[in-house]
């Protein structure tokens, strides 16, 4: 799976994502982040990893169902496949998207991890 990987690691450089590993997602940072919608892309089953605190938010299901429209910025709480590939989805139709992870790794448990891509745009 070294492609995915691969890919993944494009995909970051050429779209412009910003991503916040070793980032515990909370109601501080999405106050402070301050996106116009929250993407939670947690896995298969997403869930609430933080007190919203009234933050709306929508699913990875939500984004590809093609449903809901999204404004600027988009912040993708998910660092596991769900979550790389909603950021890419966004970001290669447009949308400025900041991807949040807790871990200090993308893709932990699937792929060898990388570290080297957190970038700020």
């Amino acid at each position: 799976m070294g492609w995915l990987l691969a890919y993944y690691e494009k995909q970051v450089e050429t779209q412009g994502l910003e991503v916040g590993l070793g980032t515990r997602v909370s109601a501080e940072l999405v106050e402070e982040l301050d996106p116009e919608v929250l993407v939670l892309a947690t896995g298969a089953k997403p869930h609430v990893p933080f007190q919203c605190g009234g933050e709306e938010f929508i699913t990875y299901e939500d984004v590809f169902s093609n449903e809901v429209a999204l404004p600027e910025p988009v912040t993708v709480v998910g660092g596991g496949s769900t979550g790389s590939e909603v950021a890419v989805h966004l970001a290669q139709r447009g949308h400025r998207v900041t991807r949040v992870e807790e871990s200090d790794t993308l893709l932990r448990g699937r792929h060898t991890p990388f570290r080297s891509i957190s970038r700020s745009s």
